[in-house]
């Protein structure tokens, strides 16, 4: 029987694969765009910004059941890619760091 802990672990590669093939269809679509193609449907755009707002939710939920982290801890444990985490964080999007460095919901 799978454990809950290999469970999260192959969901978090899943995941990371996906955020992969995203990026390089993002590139794909900028080479495009470059290349004198229509941009893409403005329906895609509508599904990105709330894939942004899933993960935005993922990571205030990471630590409001974890409690305040450091950036690392919460890149090395929410299942979030890097530069999600850095954006996210970056964009003041309910958050705030402490003296500590450990990064809260301030809501």
């Amino acid at each position: 029987m799978t454990s809950a802990v290999e469970l999260r672990e192959q969901a978090r590669h899943y995941q990371d694969a996906a955020d992969k093939l995203i990026a390089a269809a993002e590139v794909l679509e900028g080479f495009g765009q470059s290349n004198g193609h229509p941009p893409a449907a403005a329906g895609k755009r509508k599904r990105r910004r709330g894939r942004s707002g899933g993960r935005l939710e993922q990571l205030k939920k990471f630590l409001k059941d974890n409690g305040p982290a450091i950036r690392q801890h919460i890149i090395d444990n929410a299942g979030l890619p890097k530069g999600t985490v850095a954006y996210l964080l970056k964009e003041k999007n309910g958050f705030a760091k402490d003296e500590k460095k450990l990064w809260h919901v301030a809501n």
